[in-house]
């Protein structure tokens, strides 16, 4: 069996991520907006837990006979409105604890969803919205792909996806749309003249769902934990040789290695912005890096 905290990653680039201008909900400080619907009657609904969560606090959420879970926010104004905003890319982020996912007492396996809403109009008229969607992976009580592991203690499991250009106007790889119906697989489509990057101008709402697009459920008992939901800005990677931080690699900064070269760490001109190749010795290497991005603009 996998160890706690297993990682599923559905990047979309491969870049190395760094994390700028994070929102990232930890329920120590109340929901923040998030929920499926906060309101219980002490045994169906929401719960803020205490403990057991990852690591801590985080939201539970109880239903029988429903068709699906929905852990949304759409209040929180540092996790939906113009996505535009993220120009490096944009992490989308959440860690889940399946307790039950069942039929009847059979245990079901549900893919996770994540979904941008963009809601046309009026909010108080019903319009159907436009949304994107990426399916994050499978999810249920155990390893989602070992049938051993069914009855092991539930375990936190973590899913992300990276948005790498939100100015796009098609779908990146593994994203689908919603807001009308391809009239020959009647699957759901973005509307004409609708693209990706308009979508993510205009986000409404952000969704973690067991809701599919375009598929049916039966009546099913659920009972999930959330917790470190996130929609966090990607920094670009940093300019290599970029020494004395002025947006372009030239003669300062070649002038800045060569005054370290030689030197290692614990020297009093070793200089650690210079080390590019972070072997602790200013060097060959490092020299190498700097000349292969000089007259480059970062």
């Amino acid at each position: 069996m996998r160890g706690l905290g297993w990682i599923v990653a559905a990047a979309v680039a491969g870049l190395t991520v760094c994390v700028a201008g994070a929102s990232s909900t930890t329920f120590a400080n109340g929901i923040e907006g998030w929920g499926v619907f906060y309101d219980n009657d002490g045994f169906l609904g929401d719960f803020l837990e205490t403990e057991d969560g990852h690591p801590d606090e985080n939201l539970r959420w109880t239903m029988v006979n429903t068709f699906g879970c929905t852990f949304k926010n759409t209040t929180n104004l540092n996790v939906i409105g113009d996505y535009s905003r993220y120009s490096d890319g944009v992490r989308l982020a959440v860690d889940i604890r399946v307790d039950d996912i069942s039929y009847f007492g059979r245990q079901l396996t549900r893919n996770l969803i994540v979904e941008l809403v963009d809601r046309i109009g009026d909010p108080n008229e019903f319009i159907q919205p436009v949304t994107v969607y990426y399916n994050l992976g499978p999810i249920r009580v155990g390893e989602p792909n070992d049938p051993n592991t069914w009855f092991d203690l539930p375990q936190w499991q973590s899913f992300e996806v990276v948005i790498d250009d939100v100015t796009s106007t098609s779908l990146p790889p593994g994203w689908g749309g919603t807001g009308d119906e391809d009239p020959m697989t009647f699957m759901p489509i973005l509307p004409a003249g609708r693209t990706f990057a308009d979508v993510l101008q205009n986000v409404d709402e952000i969704h973690f769902t067991t809701y599919e697009p375009g598929y049916f459920y039966a009546f099913t008992n659920f009972q999930l934990a959330f917790d470190n939901p996130t929609v966090a800005a990607v920094e670009a990677p940093p300019c290599v040789g970029d020494l004395n931080d002025d947006n372009m690699v030239d003669l300062s900064d070649l002038a800045g290695l060569l005054a370290a070269f030689g030197s290692m760490t614990g020297d009093a001109n070793f200089n650690p912005i210079a080390d590019i190749d972070n072997d602790g010795v200013i060097g060959l290497g490092d020299l190498a890096g700097l000349l292969a991005s000089f007259g480059l603009p970062c």
